[in-house]
């Protein structure tokens, strides 16, 4: 005979793993107009660009106080952001705060190396990203180098977690 009481509890024989998550938009990012220099004056590319940085610093700055001095300077602007906003939104965000001028970006690039960076963090496998034909066509106009920083992070299991 079958008891059929209510609070009976089934007992899975095994316990399935999800093993990676595959596709959508990386989970996080973030768009860096940077600029660099030998003798680079922060407030002269502020006056340029009419904008202020995230951050910035003259040669000779250092990191920590037994740290050597910074060869440059460097001046950031940066946008982060976390999924459902991909890069795209990062970097359009970015580009509606820059002056549209190739003229301004032409006398940028002459006096100092000019990079639009990207850093793109994400778990899992197969994440990525689209850029709309107006912000090629902006960037091309920039004139700018495009760097990208890809950050794949596993689960605990392939770090070296507990988990075994």
């Amino acid at each position: 005979m079958v008891d059929d009481k209510s609070d009976n509890k089934v007992v899975p024989i095994r316990r399935e793993k999800v093993i990676a998550e595959v596709g959508g938009v990386v989970d996080e990012s973030d768009a860096t107009l940077a600029v660099y220099g030998k003798d680079l004056e922060p407030d002269d590319v502020t006056a340029l660009l009419g904008i202020k940085p995230t951050r910035s610093f003259r040669r000779g700055h250092k990191v920590g106080p037994n740290s050597p001095p910074i060869p440059h300077g460097a001046w950031f602007l940066e946008i982060r952001g976390e999924a459902p906003e991909g890069p795209d939104v990062q970097l359009r965000k970015l580009l509606m705060r820059l002056p549209d001028s190739e003229d301004v970006w032409r006398k940028l690039r002459s006096r100092y190396e000019v990079q639009l960076r990207f850093g793109i963090f994400m778990s899992g496998w197969n994440k990525g990203f689209d850029l709309a034909p107006d912000l090629i066509v902006r960037l091309a106009k920039m004139g700018v180098e495009l760097d990208f920083s890809i950050w794949a992070n596993g689960d605990e299991e392939e770090n070296g977690g507990e988990e075994r």
